[in-house]
């Protein structure tokens, strides 16, 4: 009786295992054959008016693709080609642009398919702000190119309807990475009179601030080391600064801190709240 029950449990399994392997299958052939057909290009042709039809397909297999290599061994060799050929037949498809490069750049860290994705979308779409903006956050996350970043997240708050977030990571980006403070002041100026959510405003008035901190904090270096060099020691304080001509005023602090020499650079005080 035991015997039998092994050899029943042994029939299960193999019969289990061998209907996985069925799917398994069947998964990699139907994404195969999206392969082997025409150029998307040559596809939408020949769909005639059924290409949004196709492409909804096509859509459905890429996500049993992704699923089923997400559960098993992370391998996606075919996630641009099948992007592209779903985007060839629907050129409005956001979700195949989003979802295909924000997984291009993650899984495989590929910097050129996602480029070539998104500005088939770009191409395609002029008047999208998210195009850009994901090319932006893309080069900003994952391949840390900001200059790149920096000037996708600009045109992206070219676009009509462009949400405030397209000006903050604009903003952001010049402020953290690309040290250009005069540019991300104006822009978080342009923020803060342009949102109309109070959350928003704060968040852009607060950057302001560290902007404006920032300024002051460099001009002063900057003058600090022309003083040390004319007058031959470093000044003891931004009032000797004053007095000998280096500036006009003490800057006013923008979170009501004030600023001391220490050394030879300038240090930031704010006050504990």
């Amino acid at each position: 009786m035991k015997k039998f029950f092994y050899v029943f449990l042994l029939f299960l399994i193999v019969i289990n295992l061998s209907y996985r392997l069925d799917e398994i299958r069947g998964v990699k052939e139907k994404v195969e054959e999206i392969l082997y057909l025409p150029k998307g290009e040559i596809l939408k042709y020949i769909a005639l008016d059924h290409r949004n039809t196709l492409s909804d397909y096509f859509w459905l297999l890429f996500i049993q693709y992704y699923g089923h290599h997400l559960q098993t061994d992370l391998q996606f060799p075919y996630l641009y080609p099948i992007t592209d050929i779903i985007t060839d037949l629907d050129e409005k498809f956001l979700h195949a642009y989003t979802f295909g490069s924000v997984n291009i750049a993650h899984h495989l860290k590929d910097k050129l398919s996602v480029k070539k994705l998104l500005m088939k979308a770009m191409y395609k779409n002029p008047e999208k702000w998210e195009y850009p903006f994901w090319m932006g956050f893309l080069n900003y996350v994952f391949f840390k190119d900001y200059k790149t970043a920096g000037i996708f997240f600009k045109l992206s708050t070219f676009k009509k309807d462009a949400p405030p977030v397209c000006y903050r990571f604009y903003a952001f980006t010049y402020y953290k990475k690309l040290k250009n403070l005069e540019i991300a002041l104006k822009l978080w100026e342009y923020m803060y009179n342009s949102v109309k959510s109070e959350v928003e405003k704060e968040i852009a008035k607060d950057y302001i601030k560290r902007t404006i901190m920032k300024i002051h904090m460099r001009d002063l270096n900057i003058l600090i080391k022309k003083f040390k060099e004319k007058e031959g020691y470093s000044p003891l304080s931004l009032r000797e600064l004053l007095e000998k001509g280096y500036i006009k005023e003490i800057p006013k602090h923008p979170y009501d801190g004030y600023y001391i020499i220490r050394g030879d650079t300038v240090e930031s005080i704010i006050p504990k709240r």
